[in-house]
């Protein structure tokens, strides 16, 4: 079972360069782990919903991007790169980011058959 999850896990790890304003970044998908992580970090209640998408984006991108021309952002530095960068260049990461988790889709037939075989477990094994 160990090595099926794992298999699973890594399905959805998508890495992909993308060109903005002329820079070439190295995105990646997060897992959800990460996500939840990023959330629990910002304010959901707060009524300026402009600033707290644009918190949720930022702190998304914290994890996605891996590098920019080719030099990796460690992840103790990355938190403070994210927060300098233009308002306009994270939207514009953010539309890539989007676009890199729609596009992943399962294709092979293995993949399909390991999905369909981890939905079908019995739940009194994962608890």
């Amino acid at each position: 079972m160990r090595k099926a999850l794992q298999e699973i896990i890594f399905l959805g790890r998508l890495t992909r360069n993308v060109k903005i304003l002329g820079k070439t970044w190295t995105l990646q998908t997060i897992d959800i782990d990460e996500h939840m992580k990023a959330v629990k970090q910002i304010n959901l209640n707060d009524d300026n919903n402009n600033f707290t998408l644009l918190l949720l984006k930022r702190k998304l991108l914290e994890r996605a991007i891996v590098s920019v021309e080719g030099i990796e952002i460690k992840d103790d530095e990355r938190e403070e790169f994210v927060s300098q960068l233009p308002i306009t260049v994270i939207n514009l990461l953010f539309d890539e980011y989007n676009k890199l988790n729609e596009e992943f889709k399962i294709e092979n037939e293995d993949e399909k058959k390991l999905v369909e075989e981890i939905k079908n477990w019995d739940r009194t094994l994962i608890t």
